[in-house]
C-alpha cells in the first residue's frame, strides 16, 4: 500500500520527478510532510527509500498520531527521530510493532543512522495521520524521496553495487574537506610519532594533590574519596584528604569503532582481518554477529605497531593532565583508568533485571528474582574495592524506563497479562489503603471493583484517571526499591567507594529521584548549554546529595563527521567557547561536585553500534586535537577554582552566539 496524498506545510518544497519520485528541499526553518491514505495494521513495515543529497547532518521524525493534529506545530502522540547516510540510495523501514513504545533506540539498518523513539504506545490501527517532521536547521538540506508503502515483510536494505566510497582509508569522511584534515597515511604517521617522541610525563602542578585536589582546602583523609561540605559548597575530597571538583573525560579510550557489516561499499579501505590490523576489527556473540572496524585503532598500528597501547597511554595520560582533567570518566578503557594512576569512575555491568519485566526495562522489583540478581551484580565490584584511585561507581546509565515523560509504572503492569511480584504487591498495598474494603476504593476510582483480587485482571485503559493517583504513589514504591535492593547489596561488597547513582539520562518526572538516600551523589547527563538551575535546585532538594553530571557535550560542522552531536554550534572555537560557558556555570552552582564530557574521540563516520556519528570528541579520527576547543578548556579547568570560590564570575556569552539556527 501506498500514500494517497502528500501535502507539505512550513517552510518546504516537494517537485515532482520524472521517475515518479519527489524532491523535498527544506529550508533553516524546518516543516512537515503529511501523508495520507495509508492504513496501518499490525505486522506490517512501513518501508522508506530516498536519496539525502547534502553532506551535512539529515535526520527525520516519523511521526504517528491517534487524532488529525489541530495545527502544524502539535506533537505527535508518538515520534521516531532517524538520520540517514549521506548520497547513497537508502531502503530501510519501521516495523510497526514498535509503536508499542516499548523500544526507545531501534536496530540501524545499512543506510539508516541513529533511530530514536519517543511518546505514548498505540496500536497501528489508531494512527489517523503520518507525517515526517523536519526540525529547524542552520542550512538547507534536500532529499529525494523515491518511495514509501506498507509491506507485510522486512525489506531488504542492502545496498545498491553503485555507490562509491565516502569515507577514506584512515576514516575520514572522503566526500569533504577542512583545515586539519590528515592528507594521507604518511602524514599520519608522521604526526604520531612525534607527538610520542615529544610527550614528556606529565604530573599535576604543585598546587594539586597526587588525585588532582586542591591542596588550599583541606579536609579529613580517609583514604578513600568521599563527599564533604564546608558552609553550603558540597566537594569531593581525595584519599589524601584534599578538596577535590571532578573535571572529567567519558570515554578515554583508543578510539571509536564503527559497525561495517552492510556498508562495506562506502569504505574505501579495509584490511584483511587476519593481519597486523586485526586489534582494528571486533566481532563476538556479544556484538550479535554484527562487524566493526576501528579506524582510530588501525591508526595507531600504522604509527606503533601492534603495540600501540602502551604509546598511546602515555601519550593520552599526558594530554589528559595537560588539558586540565582530573578523572577519567564513564566507559573509558578499564586497563587504562587502572595504570594511569589517575582518578576514575566505573560503570557497573548487568544491573539486575528480571525474565518478565513491567515496563521496557524497569523489573519485577519486588520479586526474589531480583534480590537474587542484584547480589550477583554486586559481586562484580570485589575486586575493585581496596582500590585508592576508583571515586566510585555508576550502578547503571539512562535506563530506558525513565526516558517515558511522568510514565506510571504501576499501570504499566497491566499492558501485559505477565504474573508479576509487584502486581501482587500493589494489591497488597490497595488492601491495606483502603482497609479491605472494596466498596471504599470502587468510590475513590469511580468504577466497580468487585473485590482486590480482581485488579489482577484488569487491563492498562480500564482504569480511571482517578486511580492514577493510587498508582503513581506505589511507582514510587517501586522506583525506591528499585535502587535500594541492589544500592545495599553493593555496600555490602564494599562500604567505602560512593555509589554515584543511575546517569539518568534526564529528569523525566519525580520517579527518578527515588531511592537517592542511597546514593552519595546523584548524577545525571545534562545535554544543554548550560544546567538548568531550577533542575539543580530540584533535585537537591528532593534527594539532599551533591551532583555530578556524567555527559554533555558540543560538536561542529566545521571538520569531518556528518552530526554535529546533541548539543551543535558553528566552530570549533565556538565548542571552546560553550564548554567554558557550560563547565563554569556548572562550577558556580553549590551542589555539583563535576562534569563529565563525553567523549575523548569522534565518533566513528558512518555510525557506531548504534548508528551516532557526532563530531564531538577533543580528538579526531587521526588522534589530532582540536586545537581551538582544547586551549579553551586548558584556560577553563586553570581558573575553575576561583569560580568555584566565587572571586570570579562564571564565563558570560549570550547563548544566541553558540546555537545553530
Amino acid at each position: 500500500m501506498r500514500p494517497t496524498e502528500m501535502n507539505v506545510s512550513g517552510s518546504i518544497e516537494m517537485k515532482p520527478l520524472p521517475d515518479g519520485g519527489r524532491l523535498i528541499e527544506i529550508s533553516p526553518e524546518g516543516g512537515r510532510l503529511h501523508i495520507a491514505g495509508l492504513e496501518f495494521k499490525k505486522g506490517q513495515h512501513l518501508v522508506l527509500e530516498l536519496t539525502v543529497q547534502s553532506i551535512t547532518e539529515f535526520q527525520m521524525a516519523l511521526g504517528f498520531s491517534k487524532r488529525t493534529p489541530s495545527s502544524v506545530q502539535s506533537i505527535p502522540d508518538l515520534y521516531c527521530m532517524t538520520g540517514f547516510l549521506p548520497q547513497i540510495r537508502v531502503r530501510t523501514f519501521f516495523d510497526l510493532e514498535h509503536l508499542d513504545a516499548q523500544h526507545i533506540f531501534l536496530e540501524r539498518t545499512p543506510g539508516k543512522l541513529k533511530s530514536f523513539l519517543q511518546g505514548t504506545a498505540m496500536e497501528p490501527e489508531q494512527v489517523k495521520h503520518f507525517e515526517m517532521i523536519f526540525l529547524p536547521f542552520y542550512t538547507h538540506r534536500s532529499f529525494i524521496l523515491h518511495d514509501l508503502y506498507l509491506a507485510d515483510e522486512k525489506p531488504d536494505c542492502s545496498l545498491g553495487q553503485e555507490v562509491e566510497p565516502i569515507v577514506d582509508e584512515l576514516g575520514q569522511l572522503k566526500i569533504k574537506d577542512w583545515g586539519g584534515k590528515t592528507e594521507s597515511a604518511e602524514e599520519l604517521v608522521r604526526y604520531l610519532q612525534k607527538e610520542a617522541e615529544d610527550g614528556a610525563i606529565a604530573h599535576f602542578g604543585p598546587e594539586y594533590s597526587t588525585y588532582g585536589g586542591y591542596k588550599s582546602i583541606p579536609f579529613e583523609p580517609t583514604g578513600y574519596f568521599h563527599v564533604a561540605q564546608q558552609g553550603d559548597r558540597f566537594w569531593l575530597v581525595d584519599p589524601e584528604g584534599y578538596a577535590f571538583y571532578s573535571k572529567g573525560l567519558d570515554v578515554v579510550s583508543s578510539g571509536e569503532a564503527g559497525r561495517i557489516d552492510g556498508i562495506e561499499p562506502c569504505l574505501e579501505w579495509i584490511p584483511e582481518e587476519e593481519g597486523p590490523f586485526r586489534p582494528a576489527f571486533q566481532t563476538g556473540e556479544t556484538l550479535n554477529g554484527h562487524r566493526y572496524y576501528n579506524y582510530a585503532v588501525s591508526n595507531l598500528i600504522r604509527a606503533f605497531g601492534e603495540n600501540y597501547h602502551e604509546t598511546w597511554s602515555q601519550m593520552t595520560r599526558s594530554r589528559l593532565i595537560d588539558w586540565g582533567f582530573n578523572t577519567i570518566g564513564n566507559w573509558s578503557d578499564l586497563n587504562f583508568a587502572q595504570e594511569a594512576k589517575l582518578p576514575y569512575v566505573m560503570p557497573l555491568a548487568g544491573f539486575p533485571t528480571t525474565q518478565e519485566t513491567v515496563y521496557r526495562d524497569f523489573p519485577d522489583v519486588f520479586s526474589q528474582e531480583y534480590r537474587e540478581a542484584s547480589e550477583r551484580y554486586a559481586a562484580q565490584f570485589e575486586p575493585f574495592k581496596e582500590d585508592r584511585y576508583l571515586i566510585g561507581y555508576f550502578m547503571t546509565n539512562e535506563p530506558h524506563w525513565a526516558f517515558g515523560d511522568r510514565v506510571n509504572l504501576a499501570r504499566e503492569m497491566f499492558r501485559s497479562g505477565y504474573s508479576l511480584a509487584s502486581k501482587e504487591e500493589l494489591i497488597r498495598y490497595l488492601e491495606d489503603r483502603y482497609e479491605g474494603r472494596p466498596d471504599a476504593l470502587s468510590a475513590a476510582w469511580g468504577m466497580e471493583v468487585m473485590d482486590f483480587g480482581a485488579i489482577r485482571e484488569l487491563g492498562y485503559e480500564e482504569f480511571s484517571d482517578a486511580a492514577d493517583a493510587d498508582l503513581l504513589d506505589f511507582s514510587r514504591r517501586m522506583a525506591h526499591e528499585y535502587v535500594r535492593i541492589p544500592a545495599q547489596a553493593l555496600k555490602k561488597i564494599d562500604p567505602h567507594h560512593l555509589n554515584l547513582g543511575m546517569r539518568y539520562a534526564f529528569i523525566s518526572s519525580e520517579l527518578v529521584l527515588e531511592g537517592s538516600e542511597y546514593y552519595d551523589v546523584f548524577t545525571y547527563n545534562c545535554y544543554k548549554f548550560r544546567p538548568d538551575e531550577v533542575d539543580l535546585r530540584a533535585i537537591y532538594e528532593h534527594t539532599g546529595k551533591p551532583i555530578l553530571i556524567g555527559e554533555f557535550h558540543f560538536g561542529a560542522p566545521d571538520v569531518g563527521l556528518l552530526s554535529p552531536g546533541l548539543k551543535g554550534v558553528y566552530t570549533q572555537a565556538d565548542r571552546g567557547k560553550a564548554y567554558r560557558y557550560y563547565t563554569e556555570f556548572a562550577a558556580s552552582q553549590k551542589y555539583l561536585v563535576g562534569t563529565h564530557y563525553f567523549i575523548l574521540n569522534d565518533q566513528a563516520t558512518l555510525g557506531r553500534f548504534d548508528g551516532e556519528n557526532y563530531q564531538i570528541g577533543i580528538v579526531d579520527v587521526c588522534h589530532r586535537p582540536y586545537e581551538d576547543f582544547v586551549q579553551e578548556i586548558k584556560a577553563t579547568h586553570a581558573e575553575m577554582l576561583d569560580v568555584i570560590q566565587g572571586t570570579r564570575a562564571p564565563y558570560g556569552v549570550q547563548q544566541t552566539e553558540l546555537i545553530m539556527k
